[in-house]
């Protein structure tokens, strides 16, 4: 909500900024593979829209001389993109719908290969050993 100055004077209520983003979101965000620093910046780059490595330090709180390589890791794994500039390195995402798809086939894919690994094992398995070990003998 935009107030005018004389509004912010006469003691009419305004919003500073957008609430805090709750714990709970950066959680989830690890639970699909980030790690704490990228979930912190990936929301900071969310709030902000576009920014620059200093930017997303300040938003985010996490070290400025983590923020690139941060930044580098989240657009290796498609969750943000470089926008081409001709001074500091400024970076941009999709929006957080584009993120949980991306987060979500990037689940979805590590459970595929989880269960073909299983399948291979399996059939690795069933050529070399019996299908029950047999029971001890008895005397």
């Amino acid at each position: 909500m935009v107030t005018s100055v004389r509004e912010r004077n006469q003691g009419v209520a305004h919003r500073s900024g957008p609430p805090p983003v709750p714990d709970s979101v950066r959680r989830e965000l690890q639970e699909l593979g980030l790690r704490p620093y990228e979930a912190r910046v990936l929301v900071a780059l969310l709030r902000a829209g576009s920014a620059n490595s200093a930017q997303l330090a300040e938003l985010s709180g996490v070290p400025r001389t983590s923020t690139y390589q941060v930044m580098e890791a989240l657009t290796d794994q498609g969750l943000a993109e470089r926008v081409p500039t001709h001074g500091p390195a400024v970076w941009t995402c999709a929006g957080w719908e584009a993120v949980v798809d991306v987060l979500d086939a990037a689940e979805e894919e590590r459970l595929r290969q989880h269960h073909a690994r299983t399948r291979q094992l399996r059939q690795a398995m069933a050529e070399v050993l019996p299908a029950r070990p047999a029971p001890p003998a008895v005397h």
